[in-house]
């Protein structure tokens, strides 16, 4: 395919962008690394843009397509970026809806619809209409930062598309700005009012009364098809219409899946559905996926409200995801055997009864399969999210060989899934191919990724072939090639080999009337762009290495491989639940998401960025990377466990190695145990010289410290009090832990030490502790690697000493940071010590909380604990997340009667990202967005957090005092008699 655009002109971009920063009210952004951000989607594809617009509204979209028509220049409607089929890349100016046009408008209850603006994310419209008992039909996997105007312009189904459709069945108008820059309102009968609809209805119907027998002819009698456009439906309108009148079309169905390619929607106008009573899931285990779907048609008699599939790939990527393991626990074993394949089940009903008749009936209808069925809100949410990032995760997959999509959008009737995938599987065996499957069956949708390795000719001829050979098979069924992920890049092959060279005609008919210059997204539907062309590997047409690097951090396959880790499927925009990714929730900006800094990290090792290999100090990347918080968030949620905490410390560490030196600041920064040492010796006096406003503000101009924040104070040394105290009296055969004294416990909050040693001793354990050094955390964060290794091997050698020596049972922490340290970066970082000792080391470390909630059963000692029927919430930090149920549990378990953990984003703190001074604002909006519940919480309320820096940062920002939870449960211990 011919891009629209070639290079040479330069001056007309310049032009361009001058002219727009001039006009427009949002943001402009014409530079190489911005523009490079935006050349990639979920896809495999990778297309650099003319330039990016943020637009503020409506009218500087109009400006922006105004302008760009003036130049000749193209334009690209984007949302979230989630396509998997390349459609939201191309050489055009892509204007990004997500920032700020992300409005839901309004809810009119009785009429059942809402007004949304095209960034609107679907799960902000579900929770918009879950007030009125209402949601939004089609459920997409992606619906936690899919935005509505992507899911119109893609024609998007879901999870529940059996009972509900696709996203045209529930879209009753939308305002649609064309090339030519009028802006018109296509909805039901507008021909009827509008001259100029009219006049474009008119046009398309010459066309659908040209091409009427081809259409009925050709067009697949499916439920889910999303290939080339709609004149199926558009025909049904016309023949439904009054004699003489258009007055059933409604051209916004026209608007639905073309890919941004006929007009740019700025307002849409969509029915909502009432939400389901009830609800219940059963998951029905198979030894594969040949046996599951040869019940699909038995289940599909049960009235379920949808049948999902995942297959053996899926399920082991999942058991093996720190996040997502926990899932599959609840899977139903076959045969005491992980499952090969299972089939989500899941029904709708109005009262509980009518749930439990559906589940027998479904019982009856596999009454030999292995079943485990659940009612309850949590289970059903858990075993969603796994379905959810089922994609993500086989997309994670490493090695050459990955599973690649372009077939995996083919759907027929679901009668006939059963026999196409028992011959499609034959055909990619005949081929020596590995497979993975996952669908929704229930509708005929089967998606398979055959695993390819594009970077190899052979690959890239066998994948053209499977497709040809795709295109056949699935016409011989009634099916489509195109089922819900749209043409894009990807598909545009096969579906034009699927409709045949007349109804392309009709296409490029339909595009005309609309788009006569090619305007909007061009090249897209009714071009030829190549499966293989402008590939993310290869964008120029000549591979990408990543040559060999000296690493600090050991990586799974290879630091090439981490780099290119990111699959693009954009979790990390997600704006609740979770912690990812905390910076972009509070700027809503693709440079400051996990997917932002993968790209330009990728972009950077590459030499995309200078075009003369990789840049160890590119100040754009540098700006990029500035904004990550470290929480880790990513490396447990991200479906493809994307650790960008690891990836910016290695970036910043061979940075500092090529530079020869660590600025002045970071190594201050990095240090931080030094300066709590000093401070802590002595403490009254340094709290009196912080406590001085000018002498705190010299300190905090000198660091790069916000003057707006409260310092943290020193206290007594905590080893000094250790060795001071008298021994307790534990019995000598008492099981002994040690608890590791951290920099932030040992000299700034000894109580909270005191209060763990006193804790354990209380159920039974001798405590040692002593000074064996820094966890290395701070230096780890500043990418300080070369300092980190050194601190941490002789750090990690004392304590694997004294563990050896006392013979502890567990390392026990108070500061969770410090704590992942150990069972991470000591592991994954080179140079520490024998990988034996330390992966043992980490087995036996946790916090001192989880330690007591997880082992409650087995402590040589349960202490008695006084009842608090007070409010007690927890706010879990970032790195622990991903176990809060072990918190709460602890709470629980310490004499709170009914506690709970936030469902809490980061704190936006950090450590010392959230004292920097050009952090301050971002940070206190980060926790406002994360922790807004506290300002309404009530005064008696106890909110309990055991990272330090949450601590700090609801004092600094909420004006209130968060404690540790070992500090509320050792005040709870009833006092022995």
């Amino acid at each position: 395919m011919q891009l629209p655009v070639l290079d040479g002109q330069e001056d007309t971009f310049g032009q361009v962008r001058d002219q727009l920063s001039s006009a427009l009210d949002g943001e402009v952004r014409f530079g190489r690394h911005d523009r490079l951000l935006y050349a990639t989607d979920a896809s495999v594809y990778q297309v650099t843009p003319i330039g990016v617009v943020i637009p503020a509204h409506a009218e500087d979209i109009r400006r922006t397509v105004d302008i760009c028509r003036s130049h000749g220049v193209p334009v690209l409607p984007r949302g979230a970026g989630t396509s998997l089929s390349g459609q939201t890349v191309n050489r055009a100016v892509v204007i990004d809806c997500s920032a700020c046009m992300n409005k839901l408008l309004s809810v009119d209850p009785e009429s059942r619809t809402a007004r949304v603006q095209p960034g609107l994310v679907l799960d902000a419209l579900r929770q918009g209409a879950q007030h009125h008992g209402l949601t939004f039909g089609p459920e997409v996997s992606t619906s936690t930062h899919a935005t509505l105007g992507g899911m119109i312009a893609n024609c998007s189904a879901g999870l529940h598309s059996l009972v509900y459709g696709m996203t045209d069945e529930h879209v009753r108008s939308v305002d649609v700005m064309l090339p030519d820059g009028r802006s018109l309102r296509f909805e039901k009968g507008a021909s009827e009012r509008s001259p100029e609809i009219a006049a474009l209805t008119k046009s398309v119907v010459e066309v659908l009364r040209e091409f009427e027998q081809d259409i009925d002819s050709v067009f697949p009698k499916v439920r889910r098809n999303v290939g080339g456009y709609k004149l199926d439906d558009l025909l049904a309108q016309l023949r439904a219409s009054s004699p003489g009148t258009f007055d059933e079309i409604n051209l916004a169905n026209l608007i639905c899946g073309s890919e941004g390619s006929l007009g740019f929607v700025t307002e849409a106008e969509v029915d909502l559905v009432p939400r389901p009573r009830h609800t219940g899931l059963a998951i029905v285990g198979f030894p594969d996926v040949g046996s599951s779907l040869e019940a699909l048609v038995s289940i599909l008699d049960t009235k379920p409200s949808a049948v999902e599939l995942l297959d053996r790939s899926v399920i082991q990527a999942a058991a093996s995801h720190v996040h997502y393991g926990r899932f599959v626990d609840l899977l139903p074993l076959v045969d005491g055997q992980s499952p090969g394949a299972v089939l989500y089940v899941d029904y709708f009903n109005e009262d509980s009864e009518g749930l439990r008749s559906s589940m027998a009936r479904l019982h009856e209808a596999v009454p030999n399969a292995s079943t485990a069925t659940f009612e309850s809100e949590a289970e059903q949410s858990s075993l969603w999210a796994l379905r959810k990032v089922g994609l993500g995760l086989i997309s994670g997959t490493k090695g050459d060989r990955r599973p690649t999509a372009f077939v995996e959008d083919l759907a027929v009737p679901p009668e006939q899934l059963c026999d196409f995938q028992r011959e499609f599987s034959a055909m990619l065996s005949g081929h020596g191919l590995d497979v993975t499957y996952y669908a929704h069956a229930s509708v005929g949708l089967l998606h398979m990724r055959p695993c390819l390795d594009l970077a190899l000719d052979h690959d890239k001829t066998l994948m053209r072939r499977i497709a040809r050979e795709a295109v056949q098979l699935v016409r011989t069924y009634g099916g489509t090639v195109s089922g819900e992920h749209g043409d894009g890049r990807l598909r545009s092959e096969m579906v034009q080999d699927f409709y045949g060279p007349r109804l392309v005609e009709a296409f490029r008919r339909i595009k005309s009337i609309f788009d006569p210059d090619d305007m909007f997204n061009p090249g897209l539907v009714t071009g030829q762009p190549g499966m293989l062309d402008h590939l993310r590997m290869a964008p120029d047409g000549r591979l990408l290495d990543i040559p060999e690097v000296d690493t600090y951090f050991q990586w799974d396959d290879d630091f090439a491989g981490a780099v290119e880790q990111c699959n693009g499927n954009g979790l990390c925009r997600r704006m609740e639940g979770g912690a990812m990714c905390p910076s972009y929730r509070a700027t809503l900006d693709e440079r400051h998401s996990t997917r932002g800094r993968g790209n330009a990290l990728r972009l950077a090792m590459t030499g995309q960025l200078t075009m003369s290999g990789p840049d160890w100090d590119d100040s754009e990347t540098l700006e990029t990377l500035d904004l990550c918080l470290g929480c880790k968030a990513c490396r447990y949620e991200c479906p493809s466990s994307v650790d960008m905490a690891r990836l910016k410390a290695e970036y910043e560490g061979q940075r500092f190695r090529l530079a020869g030196r660590v600025p002045w600041r970071v190594r201050q920064l990095g240090r931080t145990r030094q300066l709590q040492t000093l401070g802590s010796m002595f403490y009254p006096v340094s709290n009196w010289l912080i406590g001085m406003p000018g002498i705190r503000h010299v300190i905090q101009k000198l660091l790069g410290l916000s003057t707006s924040r409260s310092l943290p104070r020193f206290d007594r040394s905590l080893h000094k009090w250790y060795r001071s105290r008298a021994q307790q009296g534990q019995p000598d055969d008492a099981p002994v832990v040690i608890l590791f004294g951290d920099c932030f416990t040992v000299h700034g909050e000894s109580k909270l030490g005191r209060a763990g040693v006193h804790l354990l001793e209380a159920f039974g354990y001798r405590v040692v502790l002593q000074d064996t050094g820094c966890c290395g955390r701070t230096l780890l964060s500043m990418g300080m690697l070369e300092e980190a290794a050194s601190t941490i091997s002789k750090t990690a050698s004392r304590l694997c000493s004294l563990v050896d020596e006392a013979g502890a049972v567990a390392v026990l922490g108070l500061e969770p940071s410090c704590v992942t340290a150990i069972q991470q970066e000591w592991i994954e970082l080179k140079g520490i010590g024998e990988g034996d000792r330390l992966r043992r080391l980490a087995s036996i470390s946790d916090t001192v909380e989880r330690f007591i909630a997880l082992n409650w059963n087995d402590h040589p000692r349960r202490p008695d604990f006084i009842k608090s029927e007070q409010l007690v919430l927890g706010h879990q930090h970032c790195h622990q997340k991903h176990e809060s149920d072990a918190l709460e549990a602890f709470l629980r378990c310490c004499g709170a009667t009914n506690p709970s953990v936030l469902d809490s984003g980061c704190c936006g703190m950090a450590g010392s990202f959230g004292y920097k001074q050009s952090n301050y604002e971002l940070s206190v909006k980060i926790a406002r967005q994360s922790l807004q519940s506290l300002s309404d919480l009530d005064s008696k309320a106890v909110l309990v957090a055991p990272g330090t820096s949450c601590r700090h940062q609801v004092h600094d920002v909420f004006s209130r005092r968060a404690i540790h939870p070992v500090i509320w449960a050792n005040d709870a211990l009833r006092s022995e008699e």
